[in-house]
Formats: C-alpha cells, sequence, structure tokens
C-alpha cells in the first residue's frame, strides 16, 4: 500500500500567535497519525499521538541538539529521519526508539540528501553513497556504500522502495544512478543496475522525480538560460532504462533577467 500523503508546514517566527497542531492526513484503517509541530524558529521538534498518546520527541534527542529538519519518512510510514548538520536521527513510531546513524566527519557542501526504505536509510555522503541498516539489534551500521566520486545532488526511492534513484554531479557531467533494492541484502556492495550520462555543463539538473508505476523518470533543472528550464525523460523499456526523445525545454520564467526577480524556474515536478 502506499505511504500516505505528507504535508509541509511553514515555520512561524515568535512573534507570531501560534496555531493549532495541524495533522498529516491518514488512511481510515490508520491507528496513529503524525503531526509536525513547529513552536519557534529555533526548536522545531515532531510530536506523535498514538490513540490518546502524546510523545514528545525531543526528549529523545541528544541535549545539545538545538534545531532539527523533518527530511525522509519510510514507505510503511514507520520511520523518521531527522537531520541536524551531520548527523541523522532515525526514529521509529512504534517503539519510539531513536538511532543515530550516520556522524558526518568530511564536509558536505549543501543539503544532505536522505532517503528511508523500510529497513536502511541512503545517505548522500561525499563522493559517495553510503547504506545504514535502521532496524533491528545492528541499527546505525554501516553496512556498504558506492563510491560515485563526485556530488550526490539527490537521492529518491521510488513508491514501493524497491528502487533507488541517485543524481550524481561531475565536473563535466550529470549521472542518473538506478539501483534495485529488490531481494538486495548489502553484504558486499551498492552496486547500480543502469548508469545513464549527459553533458552536465551548460545546465544543472538538480532535481527528478519517478512516476506512481515505477516505469518513467523526470529530471529537471531550476537554473534557468533565457528563462527556460529543461526536464529529460527516462523510461524502461524491455527491463531496461533508456533516455527517451530530446529534453523539454519549457518556458518558466520571462527571457529578461531583470524581470525574473528570486524565481528558481522549476521547483517540482510529478508523473503519474
Amino acid at each position: 500500500m502506499a505511504p500516505d500523503p505528507v504535508q509541509a508546514f511553514p515555520i512561524s517566527s515568535p512573534s507570531e500567535s501560534r496555531r493549532p497542531i495541524p495533522s498529516i492526513p491518514q488512511s481510515p484503517s490508520s491507528e496513529r497519525s503524525l503531526n509536525l509541530h513547529l513552536e519557534t524558529l529555533e526548536t522545531p521538534f515532531l510530536v506523535y499521538k498514538k490513540h490518546f498518546e502524546t510523545i514528545d520527541l525531543r526528549k529523545l534527542l541528544p541535549a545539545k541538539i538545538e534545531k532539527v529538519l523533518w527530511t525522509a519518512i519510510s514507505p510503511n510510514t514507520e520511520l523518521i529521519a531527522l537531520l541536524n548538520k551531520s548527523t541523522v536521527f532515525i526514529v521509529s513510531q512504534t517503539s519510539c526508539k531513536l538511532t543515530i546513524v550516520y556522524s558526518k566527519t568530511r564536509k558536505h557542501k549543501g543539503e544532505v540528501p536522505v532517503v528511508l526504505s523500510n529497513t536502511y536509510v541512503f545517505i548522500g555522503a561525499e563522493n559517495r553513497i553510503e547504506v545504514f541498516t535502521a532496524v533491528g539489534d545492528h541499527a546505525g551500521k554501516l553496512v556498504c556504500c558506492d563510491d560515485v566520486g563526485a556530488t550526490v545532488r539527490k537521492l529518491l526511492l521510488s513508491q514501493g522502495g524497491d528502487m533507488l534513484l541517485a543524481l550524481v554531479t561531475k565536473p563535466r557531467t550529470q549521472e542518473l544512478r538506478i539501483y534495485s533494492l529488490v531481494d538486495s541484502d548489502f553484504s558486499c556492495r551498492l552496486i547500480p543496475s543502469r548508469i545513464i550520462t549527459w553533458d552536465g555543463r551548460y545546465r544543472i539538473h538538480c532535481g527528478l522525480t519517478i512516476s506512481t508505476d515505477g516505469n518513467r523518470i523526470a529530471i529537471y533543472t531550476n537554473e534557468c538560460e533565457l528563462g527556460r528550464s529543461e526536464i529529460r525523460f527516462v523510461r524502461k523499456m524491455d527491463d531496461q532504462w533508456e533516455t527517451v526523445g530530446v529534453p523539454l525545454e519549457v518556458q518558466t520564467l520571462p527571457e529578461n533577467p531583470e524581470e525574473r526577480g528570486s524565481d528558481n524556474g522549476i521547483t517540482g515536478a510529478a508523473l503519474y
């Protein structure tokens, strides 16, 4: 069953009046709901509601942690990843157990990509993708990695959790790395089943999305040239992933740079 939809709520400033805690929609059969409560700009925190019990997750975090970002949720909605600069925390809804799965020792510029399957957490570190266990007695253990040798710009998990996508930026090229997670125990290393490469000197593709059936991928830019963004399409045909046609150019901003303001072209996309 597909995970329930997730909504993002803006952080209010301390001067604003407090709003009711917004709820994330759940399926009718769900016995628990996940609420995101942002009390102040400096101290966001998560609140679980299970039946009539409310659990404040601030008590699970180390005392020195002042700010965390909600960054990922597993396909079965059981695990949630919280990011604090260089550390990723995994929280289980059922047990409220907190696991520290990653402490970064190398410099990483920009956002740290993190995705969760039902049993593993995938993290885009410097020049590689790392895989850690997220459940069980060995939760937090590094099990394998893929040394991509470049910046991991984006990670994305398919809706069913059986495929991992990685968008990698190299000095002159960009790569889409596709990993099959079916029946994989990651005992050796993370190996891509397909790598698609294109010229990355003129446009930097920074986002991607996958269709609900898992057979189509769209990769897009938010950086624009003359106000145009680019979308590349990849499709699975006869069990092989191949680029479809030529990239689509979309006029997302005025051609005159002075009329664009601070807009960034394409900021999100979805395939059905």
